[in-house]
């Protein structure tokens, strides 16, 4: 089971004091970590303490601009772009600018060498990326984020991951402490991309998998519970040989089957590239790979069914409305589903929808702020406010168990379908298990607080439900109110 603590989440912070105290990824550090390098995790001096007072812009934000996830921490990274360095890495780069009215290091939101609070998503082929690893699981990202950025300034950020396929042209980037944004994968060459040592540093290890993405029953219903796997980092193109990242993927999904016995299926499908008689042998050689090796991962005590549906079944358009080739959408049908049923399983949807009360009792307020899909992916992000004169907890750690939602983790049920959908998880080892919030930084003074008057955005990825589904209901653990919200294109 993966150990993800509050204390992992100032990691960063402890930078200065030494990084042996962090340990190895998905690690939780072996000493008490000094707050005086970060914010603090006790009580404020005063009970009513205030939002810090901000600094105005010292100049207008370009390009591309990723918003603060929290109104109590006035930071956004501007201009915001991807440039290819070379056949196999891409740099991430943006201004990170400091609009609060004192010094802020990079670091205090996860963005250093060690946390690592960046990620970048191709949601078409259900790849996330994590930042290429140096010596002793450091990241290739600038030096500077140890340096504290005066008030009113910005410092430019530069982070190194490995290189998208070449038909990618746009990637959801995550920035710790900011709401995601997309931006376009610019050519080699790019003038938009600045000078820095770490662009032509040594290449490192890559970090690279499929997003897992959890959808199971909700309001009662029976159905199995749902794993769709991306074909493009599982397999080669035309083969059915398991990759190295497909091996962390499918022991990703064993972690999350909790029971010892049931059924599970395994589907394969292809896009519509070549003969029909090719892609339904493929699909079939793919999802025998897939279950022999999950029957290696969780046991043999399920029955193990196979299927074969080639082209068959598309969940996006192969070609484009004037006919030409969609790479995008023949990238979404390449996957493989896995569909298990469990008695647990059902007993573990009760327990979910008997989710706490707490947030809902301290007095926090929940409001939809949207649910849009994007590429066969959804996206919501959900405001939490705090309405009260006093400063509020919320305890948010972005780890998934298989059996507990955390506070402030966002989840939707499809009530069409009587399916919920859960965050989508990265399997490569990070600081963060899955695509949302990175962290709990939501106020200069305090871990996992919120102040009086604040409000924060809590967002996140999730496999999109069928085509045609309009609304959803969203949940947030610890809330007990659920809201119904319109699915936006």
């Amino acid at each position: 089971m993966r150990v993800t603590t509050t204390a992992q989440l100032v990691c960063g912070a402890a930078l200065a004091l030494g990084l042996s105290a962090c340990g190895p990824l998905k690690q939780a550090p072996q000493e008490p970590v000094s707050v005086a390098q970060g914010p603090s995790e006790e009580p404020a001096d005063t009970p009513s303490a205030k939002e810090p007072e901000t600094s105005p812009p010292a100049e207008p934000a370009t390009g591309i601009v990723a918003k603060a996830s929290t109104s109590a921490y006035p930071v956004e990274a501007r201009n915001v772009r991807l440039v290819r360095t070379g056949e196999d890495q891409l740099a991430l780069q943006f201004e990170l600018y400091n609009g609060m009215q004192e010094p802020l290091a990079p670091s205090l939101l996860g963005i250093d060498l060690r946390e690592q609070h960046l990620a970048l998503v191709d949601p078409p082929r259900g790849t996330a990326y994590g930042l290429l690893q140096a010596a002793d699981y450091d990241g290739r990202i600038s030096t500077n984020t140890e340096d504290s950025i005066p008030a009113g300034e910005s410092a430019t950020i530069t982070a190194m991951f490995p290189a998208p396929p070449k038909e990618t042209r746009e990637m959801l980037v995550g920035i710790g402490g900011m709401l995601p944004v997309v931006a376009p994968v610019l050519p080699a060459g790019d003038a938009s991309l600045q000078d820095d040592p770490v662009v032509s540093g040594p290449r490192g290890e890559p970090r690279t998998g499929p997003l897992i993405c959890k959808v199971g029953g909700g309001g009662g219903a029976q159905a199995p519970v749902e794993f769709r796997l991306p074909s493009d980092v599982l397999f080669a193109f035309g083969k059915a040989s398991l990759s190295p990242a497909a091996k962390a993927a499918i022991a990703e999904v064993g972690q999350r089957i909790t029971a010892d016995s049931g059924k599970i299926v395994i589907e394969g499908h292809t896009d519509a590239i070549g003969t029909d008689a090719a892609n339904d042998a493929l699909s079939r050689q793919r999802a025998t790979a897939v279950a022999d090796a999950l029957r290696a991962t969780v046991g043999t005590g399920f029955t193990y069914t196979v299927k074969g549906y080639g082209e068959a079944k598309p969940i996006a358009p192969n070609t484009r409305p004037d006919g030409s080739d969609n790479p995008d959408g023949r990238a979404q049908n390449r996957r493989v589903e896995v569909l298990v049923e469990t008695a647990g399983a059902k007993a573990e949807l009760a327990e979910r929808a008997g989710d706490t009360k707490t947030l809902s009792d301290s007095g926090f307020k929940l409001n939809v702020q949207e649910v849009k899909r994007y590429a066969g992916y959804v996206l919501a992000k959900a405001t939490v406010t705090n309405p009260t004169d006093q400063p509020l907890d919320l305890d948010y750690v972005n780890a998934i168990s298989p059996r507990e939602i955390t506070l402030g983790q966002l989840s939707f049920v499809d009530k069409t379908a009587q399916r919920r959908h859960e965050l989508c998880a990265f399997a490569e080892p990070t600081y963060f298990d899955f695509i949302g919030n990175f962290g709990q930084t939501f106020w200069p003074d305090r871990l996992g607080t919120v102040p009086p008057g604040a409000e924060v955005v809590m967002w996140g990825l999730f496999a999109a439900p069928k085509a045609g589904t309009k609304q959803v209901d969203v949940e947030m653990g610890g809330y007990a109110e659920t809201l119904p919200a319109d699915i936006t294109d």
